[in-house]
């Protein structure tokens, strides 16, 4: 597997500095690219995020400006899972950009790679930054 080179250019800093300042080489690892087709959230974690989706994100986001289908796969896949994750942390929902918790946005990332066709799997999205941007948002095969 490939991480791309889209991935956040602060999370490959975060990661020189912990490889730099590292005495062990267990404090030296980072996390394993994975891809988004091998399920990289859990369907009680997409479930989560469908409800807030339904009453948070459906005011603006419909037929006419979907979180699914194929310009939303033009503009995100083949990028890191972080830089969704972080555009919906940072921006969303429209007029209170950063207004969910960590774990509603983990779970409305869910929830549209669901709708988009991404399997899920036995673990949910990551807590840490980090191991979100060794995610890769993989298209379709």
């Amino acid at each position: 597997m490939r991480i791309t080179s889209d991935l956040h250019p602060a999370m490959f800093f975060c990661a020189l500095i912990l490889l730099s300042g590292s005495s062990s080489p267990a404090a030296a690892q980072l996390p394993e690219p994975r891809s988004s087709l091998s399920g990289v959230y859990t369907e009680e974690q997409a479930q989560a995020g469908a409800e807030i989706f339904g009453n948070i994100c459906s005011n603006c986001h419909n037929a006419s400006y979907p979180l699914w289908g194929t310009k939303f796969m033009g503009m995100w896949s083949g990028q890191s899972l972080w830089k969704l994750y972080e555009f919906l942390s940072t921006r969303m929902p429209y007029g209170d950009g950063g207004g969910l918790t960590p774990e509603q946005y983990r779970a409305v990332t869910a929830y549209v790679l669901q709708r988009n066709g991404y399997p899920p799997g036995d673990t949910p999205i990551p807590e840490t930054p980090l191991e979100i941007a060794f995610i890769n948002f993989d298209p379709h095969p």
